[in-house]
């Protein structure tokens, strides 16, 4: 796995709130690096955020916004939701695609990758030990 490599996970469980469904992560940081993975949770049915394209990090709900055609995603609007970041170690990485539920369906471009990880980093949801890893 790569920096900008987006998952499938066919059974992703949000919090304690929610039913575990199909999403789209992507790969935030080069795992190899340092044997941790943080994954950034993809929406494409949010009614309640910003929907123009690009960066929306001066908010209380931070996010990013892709449009079709922009990248790999074939949705009018994708939404990156920097809220929902989860770090996984190496072994819980590997235990999810031991089961099958994390796959590589595609790779984000670069300069769209690197968009959104400018926007991440300049928002109130990044930690000193994400912001370092990625």
């Amino acid at each position: 796995m790569n920096k900008g490599d987006i998952l499938h996970s066919s059974n992703h469980d949000f919090d304690s709130d929610s039913k575990p469904s199909d999403k789209f992560l992507i790969l935030l940081n080069n795992p190899h690096e340092n044997n941790t993975y943080v994954l950034v949770f993809v929406n494409s049915n949010d009614v309640w955020r910003n929907r123009t394209s690009g960066c929306h990090n001066q908010i209380r709900d931070a996010h990013f916004v892709i449009d079709k055609g922009q990248d790999w995603f074939d949705q009018d609007k994708t939404f990156i939701i920097f809220r929902y970041v989860r770090v996984l170690t190496q072994r819980e990485f590997q235990d999810q695609q031991g089961r099958g539920n994390l796959k590589k369906v595609a790779s984000l471009r670069a300069p769209m990758l690197r968009a959104i990880i400018n926007c991440y980093k300049g928002t109130m949801d990044i930690s000193g030990f994400v912001r370092e890893l990625i």
